[in-house]
């Protein structure tokens, strides 16, 4: 189904698709008027057919929640009660799951990109996801998992670092983690920890090709 990939960019372009209008029934109709056509109210069947439409090419594109996806019908002035009939049946044949979508996203920016709760609960907010889908997708991320992912990111950065003064590459790495969502006293713990042992291994290396 649509919702084994989570979308890569917090920033989604669904909404981007007939932004003239055409993909509305409005504007089919305006479309149709603009051809020197007669001008006649869009039909129920033809409202719902270009809704079914919108949804089956945004799910193509990436999956979704529902919440985008009903922002998306609204915007196209699809009626509420056809919308919600419409997610209805998407939900019943699994095109639509919040639940799978949210934790695939947990998954996504946890594990590839190393954000922290803090962070991937904004996007999963900014998604629409309701708080409790939210809470049980982030419940898959502990307090020491986010606490190693931390500690990992802050010794891979921290190589890059090394060869700065030491306060400076201090300041870089806490705010590298903090823009990651970690809480500042783990930023600031992990940070000096990456940065010793970037340093060490630095020395160990130097001292090596001396």
């Amino acid at each position: 189904g649509a919702v084994g990939r989570a979308p890569h960019d917090e920033h989604d372009a669904a909404d981007e698709q007939g932004t003239d209008g055409t993909d509305s029934p409005a504007g089919r109709r305006d479309a149709g008027s603009a051809r020197g056509g007669p001008r006649r109210p869009a039909t129920d069947l033809e409202i719902e057919d270009a809704a079914r439409e919108y949804l089956l090419r945004s799910l193509t594109a990436a999956a979704r929640s529902r919440q985008q996806l009903a922002s998306g019908l609204a915007k196209r002035d699809v009626p509420e009660d056809v919308a919600d009939r419409l997610l209805d049946r998407f939900e019943e044949v699994g095109l639509v799951d919040d639940a799978a979508l949210a934790q695939a996203i947990v998954r996504s920016r946890s594990q590839e990109t190393g954000a922290a709760r803090r962070r991937i609960a904004s996007e999963l907010r900014r998604k629409g996801f309701t708080d409790d889908v939210a809470h049980d997708a982030l419940a898959q991320v502990d307090d020491e998992d986010e606490r190693r992912s931390a500690y990992d990111l802050a010794r891979a950065r921290a190589r890059r670092l090394a060869s700065l003064d030491r306060d400076v590459a201090l300041r870089r790495l806490v705010g590298f983690l903090g823009r990651k969502g970690y809480p500042p006293s783990l930023c600031l713990d992990a940070a000096r920890a990456g940065l010793e042992a970037a340093m060490d291994e630095r020395s160990t290396t130097h001292g090596a090709q001396g």
